[in-house]
């Protein structure tokens, strides 16, 4: 484990969790006005669907757990890995969108996944570790179809 990742409390583990979800979140959201494939159209939809679900049960385990989101230097890589991620979505014509979404899904879910099964393993309350192994599965099935939307394009 990263030893950054290691020393997190459950309340910096909320917020990585959290900077990670809106970032997916706002990505989807970003290309979504402009993607032009069925198949990135339908996997932004689902992306944006799943991580606000389970955005939004993490902001419920904050309360059932005890602990406020606090923010870390792992939360700030992620957030600067998000803005790059925007960045380059805004940039390139119609055409070229859907590629740049897929590939740029596929780089940022294999990032997230290892970390949050890192976190997962850190975590302190059951309850959180549980949703961070859902989420684990969840964003595990959006990168294999990422990867399968990808071969086609």
């Amino acid at each position: 484990l990263d030893p950054t990742v290691e020393a997190l409390s459950d309340g910096q583990i909320l917020r990585v969790a959290d900077t990670l979800l809106a970032g997916s979140i706002e990505q989807a959201s970003a290309a979504l006005p402009r993607l032009t494939a069925v198949d990135s159209i339908g996997f932004a939809e689902r992306v944006l669907y799943e991580d606000s679900a389970a955005q939004s049960t993490f902001v419920a385990l904050a309360s059932v757990i005890g602990a406020s989101p606090t923010d870390s230097t792992v939360a700030d890589v992620v957030r600067g890995a998000n803005d790059i991620i925007l960045a380059e979505l805004v940039e390139p014509d119609a055409g070229a969108i859907d590629g740049i979404y897929i590939s740029s899904q596929v780089d940022a879910q294999t990032r997230a996944l290892a970390l949050l099964e890192q976190l997962a393993a850190v975590a302190d309350a059951p309850v959180l570790q549980s949703q961070l192994e859902v989420t684990v599965a969840v964003e595990q099935a959006q990168l294999e179809r990422a990867r399968q939307i990808a071969e086609t394009l």
